[in-house]
């Protein structure tokens, strides 16, 4: 992981993941909670619909900030 990356994952719990839909080919922005956990990092979201999740399996080219 970039040392930056690295940097600001330390400072704050809060991400914006934008991926791309798996039916409508459109970008998606949804602000996540993250921790990381013995150098792994994991991110959450509020109960309900993973749609971000779902579009990140069909499509893995994401960005994060």
């Amino acid at each position: 992981m970039d040392q930056g990356v690295q940097q600001a994952l330390a400072h704050d719990t809060l991400i914006d993941i934008t991926t791309t839909g798996r039916k409508t080919g459109r970008q998606y922005r949804k602000e996540l909670a993250f921790h990381v956990t013995d150098g792994r990092l994991y991110l959450t979201g509020r109960p309900g619909r993973r749609g971000w999740y779902a579009n990140l399996l069909a499509n893995p080219d994401s960005s994060f900030t």
